[in-house]
């Protein structure tokens, strides 16, 4: 879609331009709006619910969303990293770990797990990341046993249209040869664990803040 936008002059594309402070205030008097889509400097190391870092992050198949991002992008480190019809897990719920899903699938991994710390309602999925959760082979499940019994009754809870979309979609009927993919909620990873790489990650109940 983006190689389209550019063929067809609907989008200019600018490689190598510098921008510093002249610059930015420059492209601020020509244009409306200024997207700042920089990418994050530094990959965040994962943590326990009380801060200590996650032993057995030095594993190859341990990897920070934007590196996974990049092997996609590299066919001989992708060869390596793919683990065809294994299980795989993502820590996190935002707009990189929806980009997760979809490149772990593309691997042909499954099934997936999405761990998250908080509550449905700290998901922050954009609607093309939804969508690709509907309209793909999945079959979505919501692991809720750690949620407040009365979670999905809660009025805020049934205002979040992200959330109704969620549960929607994790009501379809399951089916056999399709990956599963299940959402783990007030969920924290303790340690990972292995000999030379990921064999196994532990995880803990994470009381609600």
């Amino acid at each position: 879609k983006v190689y389209n936008y550019i063929s067809k002059g609907r989008a200019q594309l600018h490689l190598g331009i510098k921008v510093g402070a002249e610059e930015f205030s420059t492209l601020k008097k020509h244009y409306p709006a200024v997207v700042l889509a920089i990418g994050a400097n530094h990959p965040l190391e994962l943590t326990t619910a009380t801060g200590e870092l996650v032993p057995g992050q030095e594993f190859f198949h341990v990897c920070p969303g934007r590196s996974l991002s990049w092997y996609m992008n590299n066919r001989d480190i992708q060869k390596e990293f793919k683990r065809e019809d294994e299980p795989a897990v993502i820590v996190g719920g935002g707009n990189v770990a929806g980009d997760a899903i979809t490149n772990l699938i593309a691997l042909g991994m499954k099934p997936i797990h999405i761990v998250l710390r908080g509550v449905p309602a700290n998901i922050k999925f954009t609607i093309g990341q939804l969508n690709f959760l509907k309209t793909e082979e999945l079959n979505i499940s919501l692991h809720t046993d750690n949620l407040p019994a009365d979670y999905f009754d809660q009025p805020e809870v049934q205002r979040n249209s992200l959330v109704q979309k969620l549960l929607e979609i994790s009501k379809r009927d399951h089916k056999p040869g399709w990956t599963n993919v299940t959402f783990h909620f007030l969920t924290t990873p303790v340690s990972i664990e292995g000999k030379e790489d990921v064999e196994e990650i532990i995880l803990a109940e994470k009381q609600p803040d």
